[in-house]
């Protein structure tokens, strides 16, 4: 369960980021994440850190609360 929902996150990190027009460059501009640090976020590649990821989110204009929810609400 634990990975499954790891996989909907980075899958809804990719998604959100384009939905918004944004490249890996964009994002790491406007939150101050190294562009590695966040394509590793979107391929799983890494532990994820709340607070990291916390920023990526919100540098995609959108809350946790809001993310999390989205992500289990594929997970159905």
């Amino acid at each position: 369960m634990v990975e499954l929902f790891e996989k909907e996150v980075c899958k809804n990190l990719i998604a959100l980021r384009k939905y918004n027009g944004m490249t890996l460059e964009d994002l790491a501009k406007k939150t101050g994440v190294a562009t590695t640090t966040i394509s590793r976020y979107e391929n799983g590649n890494c532990h994820m850190n709340l607070n990291m990821l916390e920023r990526i989110v919100n540098g995609n204009g959108q809350t946790l609360e809001i993310f999390f929810a989205n992500v289990l609400a594929k997970m159905q």
